[in-house]
């Protein structure tokens, strides 16, 4: 469990990604993970935002968006949903398009809750990248055989017209590529996370560990501008994500694409 941020900066930075206990239930016999529970939080936040912009849309019944926040949404969806998913799935994506922006979103809210006083990055805790590599890596072996059928599915693991005796030794491999694949979406979306806010830390700690006061100003002043690219890095890789994940779903659902 993680002790208290309380008035220490460092603390604070590193107290994103350190998971805690969260305890519950008679004498605090129940715990919990807290990125477990930030994890809840961030999908109760999705679905309280995009419920109540559907029945905005409902009632606008066609018509443009008003406001900026709708603007912004709006703005989001298209842009991933024509420059990412349609680009990467062609026609055939519009029917995934709403499992990949759910992703999209999730990893968005989290990294950028990550970044919020007091809040807690969840997709800083490899378990939770991992659950979300295992989802899509799930969802697009389902509906690679449902599309393709089990035995085409199968049968398109491995490149056409290799020679009958080499596919022994190519489909472990081909198979093993697939789990390696998705398990590069864990680490790759675990590891930005993480490395950002240590990057910080060990700056801000610069001055307690050289024991020279002086450097403060210009540790924090760098670190401030970290900061801003770790904005920037929540953004990019809830994109490079979901990015990796419409190639992976394309390539399982339509592999001549």
């Amino acid at each position: 469990m993680a002790s208290p941020a309380g008035a220490d900066p460092i603390a604070a930075v590193f107290n994103h990604i350190n998971d805690h206990v969260v305890r519950f239930g008679p004498g605090g016999r129940f715990a919990i993970s807290g990125h477990i529970v930030m994890s809840w939080i961030v999908s109760a936040l999705v679905l309280g935002v995009f419920v109540w912009l559907a029945k905005r849309m409902a009632s606008r019944k066609g018509m443009a968006p008003e406001g900026t926040f709708d603007n912004l949404f709006e703005s989001f969806i298209l842009f991933i949903r024509d420059e990412v998913i349609v680009a990467n799935m062609g026609h055939h994506g519009h029917a995934h398009a709403p499992f990949l922006l759910t992703t999209f979103f999730f990893i968005l809210f989290s990294n950028l809750l990550g970044l919020v006083p007091g809040g807690r990055t969840c997709t800083g805790n490899f378990g939770v990248t991992l659950g979300l590599a295992i989802v899509v890596f799930t969802y697009g072996v389902f509906h690679g055989m449902r599309a393709q059928g089990v035995g085409h599915y199968l049968k398109n693991l491995a490149p056409a017209g290799v020679p009958v005796f080499i596919l022994p030794i190519l489909y472990p491999i081909e198979i093993l590529g697939l789990f390696i694949k998705h398990g590069v979406l864990a680490v790759r979306l675990f590891a930005n996370m993480v490395a950002g806010h240590m990057v910080i830390g060990i700056i801000l700690a610069l001055p307690k560990l050289l024991g020279i006061q002086v450097v403060s100003v210009p540790a924090y002043a760098v670190a401030s501008g970290i900061m801003f690219l770790e904005l920037f890095v929540a953004f990019l890789q809830a994109y490079v994500f979901t990015m990796l994940a419409s190639l992976f779903l394309g390539a399982a659902v339509h592999p001549e694409h």
